[in-house]
This record gives structure tokens, sequence and C-alpha cells, in this order.
């Protein structure tokens, strides 16, 4: 197994617990040898339709556990993973499949009214049934293992973003660049092996799949899925299921912030997706005894800054995480700014994207001398701790 490769950590977590619970979700659960066998039977599947390594396969899914089942066989086809979200219109669907041009799609019944008719490049398109069930897909397909050879540099993921344009970018990460931010992400959250992790937000963007999914794949944590936000059931399952970590955006924590003592058992509370608000911050803490964890990561990027409880201040990022390097430059000569002054943030380091797909304009604007120029403009304080300003306009840059 390659190290290169985050699914050599999966089944390594498979192999040491097969029969502890790796996901549940309402209505039952796998445990990690039955998630190993399952993916095991899609990657199969997907091979006798045809489907080769390197070829795209279109994933638009709800919050279901065939999504994450998806991800992993795909990836142990050695296939690309087109990640798109199942809130999609039919015009954003339209758009992310001419772009990304995915051989198969896998789809709900539902969501299959979303997607063009004729379109040459999709050979088949896969709708699993009203009880969201593989079984008709996955019938007869082998549950050997497999884990197809790939390179470190090999595409694995196509992640969709419409940054500030509306228009879908996708953006692409390697197998190298998946695993380096598993890693990172999983050591700067502490996750271990006992952890419940609690998630609600949508499969099918970065924050999960290169992210969260990633470090329980590497350690053993157990997923607890919902299919979307629901402040009432969200109480629920912390208090039932004794959740020890949260992930959520700022507006989730402000809908939870009046909870009673339905908190006690988490030891992580994180936020990502904006800058959390200062009084909600401070408020959460003072309530709550813990602090909302933030970080400064994109899509294209992953993670790249963390904010530790020992030196947790509010507002802040926290200071930058290695192997990763942020600079704060001057846009428009490009010039390093010293601490204390504000610039434009650019990064670098193995979780950068590879560049968006099929746009070599937007790619040369965006990565320069191996630097991602992120658009966003921050400022690192004495202490090496970052915060976000606002963001850069661009003069002829679309991105």
């Amino acid at each position: 197994m390659t190290s290169h490769n985050l699914l050599s950590h999966f089944i390594i977590t498979c192999q040491k617990y097969p029969k502890v619970k790796a996901l549940d979700y309402a209505g039952g659960h796998y445990t990690w040898s039955q998630l190993n066998k399952v993916s095991n039977q899609l990657a199969w599947s997907l091979i006798q339709l045809g489907v080769k390594p390197g070829d795209h396969i279109g994933v638009f899914l709800p919050n279901i556990p065939e999504t994450l089942i998806s991800f992993l066989g795909i990836l142990k086809a050695g296939a690309v993973h087109v990640s798109m979200s199942g809130s999609l219109k039919s015009n954003g669907v339209g758009q992310i499949l001419e772009n990304s041009r995915p051989r198969v799609l896998i789809t709900t019944q539902a969501l299959k009214e979303l997607v063009p008719q004729d379109l040459p490049f999709l050979e088949k398109v896969l709708a699993i049934g009203p009880d969201a069930s593989l079984d008709s897909l996955l019938d007869g397909s082998s549950v050997a293992p497999i884990l197809w050879p790939v390179r470190p540099e090999h595409l694995a993921l196509i992640l969709y973003t419409s940054g500030t344009t509306g228009v879908p970018k996708g953006v692409t990460h390697c197998h190298s660049g998946l695993t380096a931010n598993m890693k990172n992400f999983a050591q700067c959250i502490e996750i271990q092996q006992q952890d419940r992790v609690l998630w609600f937000l949508p499969l099918s963007h970065d924050y999960a799949l290169n992210a969260v999914l990633s470090a329980c794949f590497y350690t053993g944590a157990c997923l607890y899925l919902l299919p979307d936000f629901q402040s009432e059931k969200v109480l629920q399952w912390i208090s039932v299921h004794r959740i020890t970590m949260i992930f959520g955006v700022p507006a989730n924590f402000a809908m939870l912030k009046n909870a009673n003592s339905q908190m006690d058992s988490v030891r992580l509370f994180y936020s990502s997706g904006a800058s959390l608000p200062i009084p909600l911050s401070r408020e959460w803490e003072a309530r709550f005894g813990r602090c909302i964890h933030q970080s400064y990561g994109l899509s294209e990027c992953g993670i790249c800054t963390y904010q530790y409880a020992e030196t947790y201040e509010h507002g802040s990022l926290g200071g930058v995480i290695e192997p990763m390097e942020i600079k704060v430059v001057d846009p428009e000569s490009g010039l390093e700014q010293p601490r204390g002054q504000q610039g434009e943030l650019i990064i670098r380091g193995p979780n950068i994207m590879r560049g968006y797909w099929n746009r070599p304009e937007e790619n040369a604007a965006a990565i320069r001398n191996g630097w991602y120029h992120s658009g966003d403009i921050g400022v690192c304080d004495s202490k090496g701790h970052f915060k976000l300003l606002g963001r850069l306009k661009l003069v002829g840059v679309t991105r």
C-alpha cells in the first residue's frame, strides 16, 4: 500500500477495526468491514461497466450513505470522483456535466429528472431507487479487495465551487494532495478512534470530502450522518449518541447557542465556510466552556491554518500549519508585506489544487510560481496568527 493514497489508510483502518461502527445514519449503520466490502462491490461494478482509471464519474446525490460509498468505490476503481451538490438546479447540473464530462453519473431517481438528455459523453446514468439503495447496482459484484494502483500526481477528485462569479469551477485534487490534507486536518483536530463525529452539511463539499470524512477514514472515528441541519434533531443526536465532535458553519452555531446541557459530551466545536462573528464566538465560549475552533482554508488549498485552544483569540484563524506556507503580499507589486500590514493571502504546499478543470486562463492567474493566489485580503499579526479582512477585487480576472 502507498502512503499517498488515502484509501490505503482507509483499508488499514478497516483491518484494525472490522467490527467497529464506521457510519451511523437514520435507519442503520455500517461497520468498517461492511463499508470496505460495499465500496469494493461498487468499484467492481464500475469496472464491469467499462470504467477505466482516470475516467470521470459524477456523483449527484443528497446526504445519504451511498454518497460516501460512491466516493470510496470510485477511488478504488482508479477513477475520478466528480462531486455535485444534491441541491443543484438543472442549469447548474448541465454546466458541471459539460465541464467535467463524466462517463457515468450516480444519482437518485428524483434528481435524474434534472440531468440533461442526450449528452454524448455520458454513457450511463445509474439512478438508485426511491429507497436510496445500491442493491440493484451491486447485485452479483465481487466483494474482493480492490485498490487500483495510482501515482501521487494522479487526479482523484473534482469539487465544484462557484467562487465569486456564480459560474461552477472544477477544483482538482490529486491523491497526494488529499492524503496530505487528511493528515494535516486529523492532526490539528486531534481526532481519535473513539470519537463520534456529527455531520449534517452537504457531503459533496470540500469540508466533508477533503477534511472530515478523510479524518474519520484515517483514525477509525465513527461518522454520524444527518440528511441536513435541523437544530432539534442535531441536539437529539448529540444527547442520544454522546457526540464528541461537531462541524458546522457560523449559522449553525448561531441556531444552537441557546441549547441546554446537551453539549456536555462534545469536546470539539469547529466552524468553517465563513468567518465566525466575534460576539457569537464569545457567547458560545461563555455558555459552553469551550471555544469554537476555526481555520483558514479553501476548496483550492485545504486546511492552511488552525486555531488551537491554547492560543485561542476571538476573530483569529490561528497560525499556519506546516508544511503549508502563507504569505501576505501587496496585490499590485507581489512584494511580501511586514506583519501587521494587510495584503492578499497566497499559499503554497502539498494540499494545493492542481488547477481548475479545463480553465487554463484562470489557472494562470490563480497559480503563479507554485503559489495559489487566493483573492482573500488578510493580515498576519506579531504572533503569526492570521485574520481575514475581505476579498480582493480582481481587475480582468474571473475566479
